[in-house]
């Protein structure tokens, strides 16, 4: 492979770090939903929602890190500006993945225990987790393709 002429700047240990705490986080929302509702569906709702919310603040601060000024986004474009296209992608999915996780927020808030209404919630929950799993990926992939570096599973 060709050596690029830039090397990854602050902006990818920042994300780096993010990244793994992003990725606690899912790991807490999928341990809430793996909770079986039935036994105490108000306490299912109240501790998926403050995971949720929790999800919401570091969704938030990557969005911060990747798009802000001097973040990943713009070093990675800087360094190799064939990679505009992913990151236009990849801004576009935090449009529509924050938007996903405030509907959850908003449905957890409503504070309906009805069962059935609770899995059709958790698909939904759970689809948003894909959906946040495969934007992690699609974001170390533009970081292979900007530097050649792994930012890492975490």
């Amino acid at each position: 492979m060709a050596q690029l002429g830039k090397s990854p700047g602050k902006s990818l240990e920042v994300a780096r770090e993010r990244r793994h705490d992003l990725l606690g986080v899912l790991g807490e929302l999928e341990q809430a939903l793996a909770v079986p509702a039935a036994a105490d569906p108000a306490g299912w709702i109240g501790n998926t929602e403050k995971v949720l919310l929790g999800l919401r603040d570091e969704f938030d601060v990557h969005i911060e890190v990747t798009e802000g000024p001097g973040g990943l986004y713009e070093e990675c474009v800087e360094a190799a500006p064939r990679v505009a296209g992913q990151i236009g992608l990849l801004t576009r999915e935090h449009r529509r993945l924050a938007a996903s996780i405030d509907l959850g927020i908003e449905a957890l808030q409503a504070g309906d225990a009805d069962l059935a209404r609770i899995d059709a919630l958790r698909d939904q929950l759970l689809e948003l987790m894909r959906l946040l799993i495969r934007h992690r990926q699609r974001g170390a992939d533009l970081v292979w393709d900007a530097y050649n570096v792994d930012i890492g599973g975490e």
